[in-house]
């Protein structure tokens, strides 16, 4: 953690200027530097999608599987009361966190404190919600930043100052590319419809979308080697249909405060 401390705010740089400079200056440096620390743990500390556990509709989809909004899927079979519908949330591209403790122990050191310590768990590239009828959220999606970060940590690597400089640009054109994969079509007549009740939605998505989405973003990414994320995992939860078409702000994967600018 102090070999992380020290290259996330780049106190072995300042060490040689800082008497130079003004109790307040180093004051306000300080704080910079906390902040940025903190963005940068944050950065590296996603949330685990979800287990799959008895009971809940929590399932893998291999990419010749079905999603749980197409035909001849089990839940289909599930009766729903008239005030409810389906609502999917797809995390995509998953990976062992894992594997990102490694190679941060690599770049920085082991962890004085991983002896004994839990299995991280599973995330994912990105999280999309759909509606009942595979139709996603368009706002809802995100991706995120510890895949960004570990392919930073890659390169151009940690000695470099500005290195966990420019998630928002890469989640930028990770999101138009969405965008244009998931667009409707002009004769989309459904997508036109909820359009004009102020809803903005995609056409329906198949599994090879998905899978084609995943391999855009582990290459824009590049963490194809570090990470290999693969698959999709869906948990499908049952709404009220006032709800149907609401865009919450997912949350799923990353904290506020990566988006922070120091």
């Amino acid at each position: 953690m102090v070999v992380l401390i020290r290259f996330v705010t780049g106190n072995e740089r300042r060490g040689k200027v800082s008497r130079s400079r003004s109790e307040r200056d180093k004051m306000s440096d300080e704080r910079v530097d906390v902040l940025r620390f903190w963005r940068a743990v944050e950065l590296f500390n996603p949330q685990a999608v979800p287990e799959i556990v008895p009971h809940k509709y929590v399932e893998d989809v291999e990419e010749t599987g079905l999603l749980p909004w197409e035909a001849g899927h089990p839940l289909g079979n599930i009766e729903l009361r008239d005030n409810q519908v389906w609502r999917h949330t797809v995390y995509g591209g998953l990976f062992d966190l894992e594997k990102v403790r490694d190679l941060l122990e690599d770049a920085f050191g082991k962890d004085p404190e991983r002896f004994d310590a839990p299995r991280l768990g599973i995330t994912a590239l990105f999280a999309v919600t759909f509606t009942a009828e595979g139709r996603p959220l368009l706002g809802t999606e995100e991706f995120a930043s510890c895949a960004w970060a570990t392919g930073r940590l890659i390169d151009p690597g940690p000695t470099k100052p500005d290195w966990l400089d420019g998630f928002e640009e890469a989640k930028a054109v990770c999101r138009m590319q969405f965008g244009r994969t998931v667009s409707p079509s002009e004769h989309d007549t459904r997508a036109a419809e909820l359009s004009a009740q102020g809803h903005r939605v995609g056409r329906p998505v198949d599994t090879r979308t998905l899978y084609e989405l995943i391999n855009y973003v582990t290459e824009h990414l590049n963490i194809k080697a570090a990470l290999d994320p693969s698959g999709l995992r869906v948990e499908s939860v049952r709404i009220g249909r006032t709800r149907e078409f609401s865009v919450d702000g997912s949350g799923f994967l990353n904290s506020f405060f990566t988006t922070f600018t120091l």
